[in-house]
């Protein structure tokens, strides 16, 4: 049993994508609605994966071809050891 049930929010960045990256990653949250989980693998020391949703994120346009997204992700269950 896990001593520490602490529940992850991480907040995640994804810099410099093209327009399609942009499309395809806003269209990946946007269709969970905050909702439906996805798995997601947090980097060290929390590297394990996990279940996590989006209630939060933002596009930032900073030039052609060139956008920031920011993201709040939501740890909703540990899947495994």
């Amino acid at each position: 049993q896990n001593i520490n049930n602490d529940l992850l929010q991480l907040q995640i960045t994804f810099d410099m994508r093209t327009e399609k990256e942009t499309q395809a990653i806003i269209h990946f949250l946007f269709a969970r609605q905050a909702r439906e989980s996805f798995l997601f693998t947090p980097s060290p020391p929390h590297d394990l994966q996990k279940l996590f949703i989006c209630k939060q994120f933002q596009e930032d346009y900073v030039y052609y071809n060139n956008h920031k997204i920011g993201c709040v992700f939501e740890e909703i269950a540990v899947i495994g050891r």
